[in-house]
């Protein structure tokens, strides 16, 4: 039995590993740890700013991110027309993670508009997630069922195990209603 536990900060995983018989259970009998800056918040954020620096930098507009552009590009600082129009018009840039026609604004320079890429999304959510999966090999083996590390913490295999999710896991799924073994009834 296990729980797994995500809010927006942190995400724990916490499983029972077993108790020798006729002894006692103690903590050395489960593994856990929480992850921080792995919630559901978080990671909106890190895929949201990846999503957005990867744009810039490939397009050559990293200016765009600088505190200090947002400060001088005013009407008053631009130079000529193309200047006036960069400064006025904001770029935006495709999210393959939100919704299609869903748009966000990211910052006064940068939108976002949702192409609902789910693919290209889970792409992105991975790379954020294990940045050193960069190795074909070791990602490959991850996705079929060997346990991923996570900031080089590497978690005993969960298989067999039954979990209780909470807080965002548990929403997400009554979102889905598929909460149980059986589908929920509409309401």
């Amino acid at each position: 039995m296990g729980a797994l536990d995500m809010g927006g900060g942190s995400t724990q995983l916490i499983f029972f590993n077993g108790t020798k018989d006729n002894k006692k259970v103690n903590a050395d009998d489960f593994w856990s740890h929480s992850w921080l800056n792995y919630g559901a918040q978080r990671i909106q954020e890190r895929v949201l700013n990846y999503i957005v620096s990867s744009h810039l930098k490939k397009h050559g507009l990293s200016h765009l991110l600088e505190e200090e552009f947002a400060r001088t590009c005013t009407l008053s600082d631009a130079e000529d027309d193309n200047d006036r129009d960069h400064c006025l018009e904001p770029v935006v840039i495709d999210n393959p993670c939100g919704f299609r026609g869903h748009h966000l604004i990211y910052s006064s320079k940068v939108h976002l508009a949702g192409t609902g890429q789910g693919q290209t999304c889970m792409d992105i959510i991975e790379e954020v997630i294990w940045p050193s999966l960069g190795d074909e090999e070791m990602k490959r083996a991850c996705m079929r069922g060997r346990p991923c590390p996570i900031e080089s913490i590497e978690h005993p295999s969960v298989q067999g195990h039954h979990f209780y999710a909470m807080s965002v896991f548990f929403y997400a799924l009554d979102c889905m209603r598929q909460v149980g073994l059986e589908d929920i009834p509409d309401w």
